[in-house]
């Protein structure tokens, strides 16, 4: 006999408590990964690990919901649960504590797991555990109809909320606002809850298995829960790694965060909506074609052919969001004809959060320490067909008589295997013939040796991710010269110079350098001079200075350096700061040029109005700021060109091309890449200088200068901590 059931909420009160608890959860990853990301300088790794850590909280949070309601008699699950979200209430609002902030050296992956705990920990567990009991609940209230479009409205809010950010939020409130606003809507959920408690009345819920519905369900096998686990797991990597691959090459912005995101939320709308939505016949081929335009899109795909195919941020922005969407898509269709009855809808929640929180350790935690750089895309680029044919095989069976399976099954072996050659020809393509290879939170950088044509030309080169980041002839009367972004040819060089020529004669210059690379400007150092580098990914500097095999085969522009230098550890902002604020005077430095890129992304928190500002105190009166603006993605310099305007600065944009030096006896070879720098001042003398440096090389047709009054400026207001406008910087 079927037990007694809940007097029954309306369905649209479980609606809009589901929708608000789905809200909170993605509005709050974005909000305080954009809060912290300064913090890291800036580094792709902030998101993926804070991924890490909601990935396996919404896996605890499951995990609650189903012993919850597994163990608990009757109304009990909901009622308890009402009560420790009210007791949550505590935490907020959530506002991290400067005490997480790093101070240089320490692995930053725990710092971000443990500020998100100490912050929001307990009031994530808890709104993720909302929605399987609410539907749990609802299952029980409203008999016959199926809970699991609730889970359409749960991922139709977290959409909203991933839009909501960058579009409204972030545009109108701070930091510290968006905390306060995020706690406002985790009050509501409080209110929310004790409104559907309050109206369940006296009649409690059948206890599970109770009723002849539950009585007659099949119970999932073992294999079947494994499909679960493995196309869950899948979902998760194919975004994440996309996220990685966006924000290393374009800019760690929440922006880049939330697309792939969106498309994966939105792939679990589309399927669980209902089984017409999702058809194999459809995605398959489109998935299909969807994994081939990943593969063309991300970067060195083409490298072992002598090509060299760029995409624009645009480009990469559209195409990588729509593979995400369309690989997800056939992961949660996967996915849903797979659900069980609802008296296994806990137990299938848990299990496709186990799956994620798998997908987010491996991508957030084991694969900088194992996978060579994008190894995790390579990994989804063959698992996805590969689970695919593994579903149809079991599906299949004794039908493999017949010729329509034997034909489609052919058809998915060799996609699977031509996915896995070229995933792996790309894979050591981008790995090339390193010397050495370092991976950690702030991504992954290389040594290469590079012939030449001739021995004379022999160099070595450092990677970050793909992004060359510095380069350093091998020959000995070659050795000195400062190449690549930084000859004497380029903005940089010139600002050195120029400097040097009015000042240097009377005092020892003092050069700070926001990013290392390979120490190529302290090539410029002189007897006398202070260089005072600030690096945040220490294996740089391990990188710089390290011997490979050979003595003669290193970097050694640190080890020839006149000058006195030291290279301090931890974000160069953060550094900064700390520098001012125990001698709050300033002045320090004559030149302070900004090269702190990680890959070929940007990391916005340097080029605020705040970071400049700091920059401004860090500097003489007559000191000069040089800031490196070279991007394939993001024209930078309408940017510095605002900034400099608000904070007192002129400033020139010098944009070199690549150059052959042969100014020396017995001296020819490559020494410039094309570069673009923005050079602010605020001393005149210095402006007439530098351009006489400049004039030469204009006439030659070697470089083009552009004054700051025929700069245009970026559309919006000025950047600052709060507000950037990516989408106006777009190329």
């Amino acid at each position: 006999m079927a037990g007694p059931r809940i007097s029954g909420p309306p369905a649209p009160l479980f609606a809009a408590t589901i929708f608000v608890s789905s809200f909170l959860i993605f509005l709050v990853q974005p909000l305080l990964s954009r809060t912290i990301l300064p913090w890291h300088g800036g580094s792709p790794a902030v998101w993926t690990t804070a991924l890490l850590f909601f990935q396996t909280t919404l896996f605890a949070g499951y995990a609650y919901a189903h012993l919850a309601r597994r163990f608990l008699p009757g109304a009990w699950p909901f009622r308890l649960h009402a009560i420790l979200v009210l007791a949550a209430a505590v935490a907020l609002p959530i506002i991290p504590a400067e005490t997480w902030q790093p101070r240089g050296g320490e692995d930053p992956t725990w710092l971000i797991v443990g500020m998100l705990a100490a912050t929001v920990g307990a009031p994530f567990l808890l709104l993720a555990g909302t929605g399987p009991l609410l539907q749990s609940w609802f299952a029980a209230a409203h008999p016959g109809r199926s809970p699991f479009a609730l889970f359409a409205t749960s991922n139709t809010g977290s959409v909203l909320a991933l839009a909501a950010y960058p579009l409204v939020v972030e545009r109108l409130w701070g930091g510290e606002r968006q905390a306060w606003l995020w706690s406002g809507g985790y009050v509501l959920l409080v209110a929310l809850l004790a409104v559907l408690t309050i109206l369940s009345g006296r009649r409690e819920p059948a206890p599970p298995g109770q009723t002849a519905t539950e009585r007659s369900a099949e119970r999932p096998t073992p294999g079947r829960r494994a499909f679960w686990l493995g196309w869950s797991l899948l979902g998760v990597v194919s975004f994440m790694a996309v996220t990685l691959q966006l924000t290393e090459n374009i800019a760690t912005l929440p922006l880049l965060w939330i697309v792939p995101l969106a498309a994966y939320l939105v792939s679990f709308i589309i399927t669980f909506a209902g089984e017409r939505f999702y058809s194999r016949r459809v995605l398959s081929p489109l998935t299909a074609l969807a994994l081939l335009v990943v593969w063309a899109v991300t970067p060195g795909q083409f490298v072992g052919l002598g090509l060299d195919l760029a995409f624009s941020a645009w480009a990469q922005i559209g195409l990588f969001g729509a593979g995400v969407l369309l690989v997800t898509t056939t992961c949660h269709g996967e996915l849903f004809r797979l659900r069980p009855d609802a008296e296994y809808l806990t137990e299938f929640y848990l299990l496709v959060a186990a799956g994620g929180m798998a997908g987010g350790i491996l991508v957030g935690a084991v694969a900088p320490a194992v996978l060579p750089a994008a190894g995790e895309l390579h990994l989804a680029l063959v698992a996805v067909p590969a689970l695919f044919l593994a579903t149809r095989l079991r599906e299949t069976g004794r039908r493999l008589q017949s010729r329509g399976p034997r034909a489609g099954l052919a058809i998915g072996i060799l996609f699977t295997v031509l996915m896995g050659i070229l995933a792996t020809r790309q894979a050591a393509d981008l790995a090339g013939d390193a010397l050495h290879t370092h991976r950690n939170f702030f991504g992954t950088i290389s040594a290469h040796l590079l012939d030449g044509d001739t021995d004379r030309h022999r160099r070595l080169i450092m990677k970050h991710g793909a992004t060359k980041h510095g380069a350093q002839y091998l020959k000995e009367s070659y050795r000195p010269l400062p190449t690549t972004y930084y000859s004497p040819f380029t903005g940089v060089g010139l600002a050195l110079t120029a400097y040097q020529e009015l000042h240097g004669q009377d005092r020892g210059l003092k050069v700070g350098v926001v990013g290392l690379g390979v120490g190529t400007l302290a090539a410029y150092g002189r007897a006398g001079d202070t260089y005072r580098f600030y690096e945040i990914n220490p294996a740089v500097q391990e990188l710089a200075t390290r011997t490979y095999g050979d003595p003669d085969l290193r970097f050694t522009y640190l080890a020839d350096c006149q000058a006195d230098w030291t290279v301090v550890t931890g974000d160069g902002r953060l550094q900064l700061a700390r520098e001012l604020a125990s001698a709050p005077a300033g002045g320090t430095f004559d030149v302070l040029v900004l090269d702190a890129f990680t890959s070929g992304a940007i990391p916005v928190h340097l080029l605020t109005r705040e970071a400049v500002q700091l920059y401004a105190d860090h500097l003489r009166t007559d000191g000069v700021l040089a800031v490196h603006v070279s991007n394939k993605s993001i024209d930078l310099a309408p940017v510095i060109k605002r900034v400099a305007d608000d904070r007192g600065f002129r400033c020139v944009q010098a944009v070199n091309e690549r150059r052959d030096f042969t100014d020396a006896p017995g001296v020819d070879c490559d020494i410039s890449n094309r570069s673009e720098w923005m050079i602010l001042y605020r001393d005149e003398d210095f402006a007439r200088e530098l351009a006489t440096l400049m004039r030469p090389l204009v006439r030659e047709g070697e470089l083009a200068v552009t004054r700051g009054e025929n700069i245009p400026v970026l559309a919006g207001r000025v950047w600052t901590d709060d507000y950037s406008n990516l989408l106006g910087a777009l190329r």
